[in-house]
């Protein structure tokens, strides 16, 4: 995708300016720390930034998950110039699941309204498949984040919480990979939701 830096740069400033002051806590999306990655603030304004689009979406916490429910997925889609988009699983012990996907009305989310919010159950063979992509991508010995960040592209975060154990893995703009085929997956797939090759980056 091409580089817009006045775009990108306006979108940036509009959400440091939604985002303000507020903590992460109340419910905490995030681990203290997670998003460090040599960030002079411990990576909190990143978390304060995932934290309020997940919240203008209206979604739980997944960090703060009781042991004792269900495994949960969840892939978070922030694109620089389309809505975000939530796609959330809950795994059944029968081996199905219960599918959430929502998104809202205008890039970066943070005082959009939901435009979609719907939830359907998904298969055994659905469900395998999505836990297929996960092992396959070793999701739980990956670094939560890695390498420089820009302003202009998409953050693919993609979260797990199962039987009390949470991480969290945070990419930009994958070109290919397991993150890439799992997070389009959960969106065309199991979301049933229509998007162009160019809204995909």
């Amino acid at each position: 995708m091409g580089f817009k830096p006045q775009l990108a740069l306006l979108l940036v400033a509009t959400a440091s300016a939604q985002v303000g002051d507020a903590p992460d806590e109340k419910p905490r999306y995030f681990p203290v720390g997670v998003f460090a990655n040599g960030k002079s603030d411990d990576g909190d304004f990143t978390a304060r930034l995932y934290a309020a689009e997940l919240r203008g979406l209206k979604e739980p916490s997944l960090s703060e998950t009781a042991p004792s429910l269900e495994p949960v997925y969840r892939f978070t889609w922030l694109r620089s110039f389309h809505p975000p988009i939530a796609i959330r699983i809950a795994m059944h012990a029968e081996g199905t699941g219960m599918l959430t996907a929502k998104m809202s009305n205008r890039p970066g989310g943070l005082s959009g309204k939901l435009i979609l919010n719907s939830t359907r159950e998904i298969s055994v063979t659905e469900v395998r498949h999505v836990l297929e992509l996960i092992d396959t991508m070793g999701f739980w010995q990956m670094p939560s984040v890695t390498g420089p960040t820009y302003p202009d592209g998409a953050e693919w975060i993609f979260e797990a919480s199962v039987r009390g154990k949470y991480h969290v893995v945070d990419r930009q703009s994958p070109e290919g990979g397991p993150l890439r085929e799992l997070g389009l997956y959960l969106v065309r797939v199991l979301g049933k939701l229509d998007i162009p090759s160019s809204a995909i980056y």
